[in-house]
């Protein structure tokens, strides 16, 4: 039989025995290293991995964002040009992430420290903690790769418009090309719409005038390219009132609009 003993451990062939009197000094290592290792699990779940808190965030941000879409074509249409970004270079993301922000604070009382701040702008001002500071930068970065496609999208749709206003529109702004035929400028009165190509509809009731019926084709151009890159046809038919009306169609998109 062997026999070992070391301090207040003694082993018997293999088996471990405690002495009576060193049962406290052997646990109090014992349960620092379950307390240690219970720690280092509660950081294990958040290194490398996902906070809870974060793809909530994320979805509400990028869905946001997107459901300001309209709202930043809007905002190019109205400046004709390429519009000048934010901070960073952004137009939206800033607000976006702000607002999604104050409206989780409001939904929520669970979140992790960081939240108790009153704007993302402070949380990125005072956070210490690396993994936290990591995750939102991860997510504005997304943000604003997301917001490129959108304004690169954009920037696609208003040159679309432009092709087709040009194609529809006299260089001087005064004259109106026939979208039916692509090739005679129309007569516009406050009586009638007439081309050459065999066009005429009769337009009394609506005071109809060069400037009238140039935005009308605008808006309806631009509210079809909006939401679909094929090029509308035009032509003439008998509208509801049997009387003769100016269609814009779209065989891709099934889209029919009456212009005048």
């Amino acid at each position: 039989m062997h026999c070992a003993m070391s301090g207040a451990v003694i082993t018997w062939g293999g088996y471990l025995n405690i002495a009576p009197g060193h049962v406290t000094e052997l646990l109090l290592p014992v349960q620092g290293r379950v307390r240690m290792e219970a720690a280092m699990r509660h950081r294990a779940m958040y290194k490398g991995t996902t906070p809870p808190w974060k793809e909530t965030y994320r979805k509400r941000c990028v869905e946001r964002l997107k459901s300001n879409r309209s709202r930043l074509l809007d905002k190019f249409r109205q400046v004709g040009e390429r519009v000048n970004a934010g901070a960073g270079g952004s137009f939206l993301v800033q607000e976006v992430m702000e607002e999604e922000w104050k409206a989780m604070q409001l939904q929520s009382s669970s979140l992790p420290s960081l939240w108790q701040k009153d704007s993302i702008s402070q949380a990125f001002g005072v956070l210490q903690d690396t993994e936290e500071l990591v995750t939102l930068d991860d997510i504005k970065q997304e943000l604003l790769l997301e917001e490129q496609a959108m304004v690169q999208e954009i920037e696609s749709i208003i040159q679309f418009e432009n092709d087709c206003l040009d194609s529809v529109v006299g260089l001087n702004g005064n004259e109106v090309v026939c979208p039916v035929c692509n090739r005679n400028y129309l007569t516009v009165t406050s009586c009638f719409v007439l081309c050459q190509c065999g066009v005429y509809i009769n337009c009394k009731s609506h005071g109809m005038n060069m400037e009238k019926l140039q935005a009308l084709l605008e808006a309806n151009i631009s509210a079809h390219a909006s939401c679909c890159n094929e090029l509308p046809v035009f032509s003439v038919g008998l509208g509801s009132e049997g009387m003769s009306s100016m269609f814009m169609s779209c065989s891709v998109c099934d889209a029919v609009a009456i212009i005048i």
